[in-house]
């Protein structure tokens, strides 16, 4: 799995555009902000962090193998307004999803 943060909601729209052009499947990737509301107007998306919040979201991250401290990172970010985007699937895929997220301008790019 690869995580990145985004401190613009359009960024991340551009990167899940990308990405499912790319043929990344929208269960393949998870987007998370602090307005489930928001997350799914931005995109429909249903991956193996879809269903967590702000509060369940770093004991996830932690048992995923995410440090501690960049799990609270992220949660953090996320209060503050920023998007969580994550994209599973094999190593090849991944290193994939690592540059476009990188590309679009996440910060924090993280490979669990």
């Amino acid at each position: 799995m690869v995580l990145g943060i985004f401190s613009k909601v359009s960024s991340a729209e551009i990167a899940i555009s990308n990405l499912l052009e790319a043929e990344f499947a929208p269960s393949s990737l998870s987007l998370l902000t602090k307005d489930p509301n928001l997350s799914k107007k931005i995109a429909d998306t249903s991956g193996e962090l879809s269903s967590y919040n702000l509060v369940t979201l770093p004991t996830k991250l932690i048992t995923l193998g995410v440090e501690k401290k960049k799990a609270l990172l992220f949660s953090d970010r996320l209060k503050k307004g920023d998007v969580l985007l994550s994209v599973s699937g094999d190593a090849r895929t991944e290193k994939i999803a690592a540059e476009m997220l990188t590309d679009h301008g996440a910060e924090e790019v993280t490979t669990i």
